[in-house]
C-alpha cells in the first residue's frame, strides 16, 4: 500500500503541474493561437492529392481528383498550384497563387486569366470552397487577413480546443465580416470554422481524421457546408508529401498552362 505521505506529495506535484500547464495555455492570446495554426498548416514544401466530392441539395454527387503543390520560399514568399486530374471534362484546369496574385487556367480557353480581388468570393470550380477559402487553407493562412480574440477554452467532440472570434484586419479585403473558429489545442488545426457575412451564417467547415505525417498534423478530410444553397463539398486526402523539395518553376503561368 502506498505511504500516505507519498500520496500527498504526488497529488501536490500533479496539482502544481496542472496549474503550470493551464497558466501556459491561458497565456496565449487569440493572435498567437491563430499564428500557431497558420504555422502548422503552412509547410515549406507540400504535395497533396485529394478527391473533391461535390454534393448537391438533392444528394447527388460529383467526384473530381486534383493535385496541389505549395511552397514557402526562403524569403517568406508563398506559392500554390492546384491542378485537376480527372474526370476528363475538368482535367488540366488549374489555379495558381503567387503571393497576392491568382490565375485560373481553363483548357477550353487555352490561356490563363488573372482573378481580380472582387472575384475571389466566387466558388472554385463549382464547389462550396471559394477562391479565398482555397488561399487561406492552402498557403496564406488566416492571420494575414484577420485579427483574433480568444473567447474561451472548450471541448469540441473529444478534443480540447480554443474558441476564437476573427474579425477582418484594417484594410484587408475579404468576403466575410467575421469567422468563428475552434482550434485544436494539440494539433493546431481548425476543427470547425463558421463563416459569417453581415451577421448571417454562410458556411461551415468541419475537419476530421487528423493524422500526423512527417511530424505535422494534417486533416485527412474537410467538409464545407453551404447554408445558403444546402450543398456541401468534401475534400478527402489521398496522398501527402512534406519532405520532397518543390522547384519554384512549378509556380509559373507557363507551367499552369501546360495543364498536366
Amino acid at each position: 500500500m502506498m505511504n500516505k505521505k507519498f500520496v500527498i506529495i504526488l497529488m501536490s506535484l500533479l496539482f502544481v503541474l496542472s496549474v503550470v500547464v493551464v497558466g501556459q495555455v491561458g497565456a496565449l492570446s487569440g493572435s498567437e493561437i491563430l499564428e500557431k495554426l497558420d504555422e502548422n498548416m503552412r509547410a515549406d514544401n507540400q504535395y497533396m492529392e485529394q478527391e473533391m466530392v461535390i454534393v448537391s441539395s438533392r444528394g447527388s454527387e460529383r467526384s473530381r481528383d486534383l493535385a496541389m503543390w505549395s511552397k514557402v520560399a526562403e524569403d517568406g514568399s508563398e506559392y500554390m498550384l492546384v491542378r485537376f486530374l480527372a474526370p476528363a471534362d475538368v482535367a488540366g484546369t488549374g489555379l495558381l497563387l503567387v503571393e497576392n496574385d491568382m490565375w485560373l487556367y481553363l483548357p477550353d480557353l487555352g490561356s490563363s486569366r488573372r482573378i481580380a480581388g472582387s472575384a475571389r468570393e466566387g466558388n472554385f470550380m463549382g464547389s462550396d470552397f471559394s477562391y479565398e477559402d482555397m488561399e487561406a487553407l492552402g498557403t496564406v493562412g488566416f492571420s494575414v487577413t484577420f485579427s483574433a480574440e480568444l473567447l474561451s477554452e472548450v471541448e469540441f467532440g473529444e478534443r480540447n480546443a480554443f474558441h476564437l472570434q476573427l474579425e477582418p484586419s484594417n484594410d484587408e479585403d475579404t468576403t466575410y465580416s467575421s469567422l468563428e473558429m475552434k482550434v485544436d489545442a494539440e494539433y493546431w488545426l481548425p476543427l470547425k470554422i463558421d463563416y459569417y457575412k453581415d451577421g448571417e451564417l454562410l458556411k461551415t467547415l468541419l475537419t476530421s481524421n487528423h493524422q500526423q505525417i512527417d511530424d505535422r498534423w494534417t486533416a485527412q478530410e474537410m467538409e464545407m457546408s453551404n447554408h445558403q444553397s444546402d450543398t456541401k463539398t468534401i475534400m478527402n486526402v489521398q496522398e501527402v508529401d512534406y519532405s520532397s523539395e518543390i522547384d519554384l518553376n512549378v509556380f509559373t503561368e507557363r507551367n499552369l498552362e501546360r495543364g498536366h
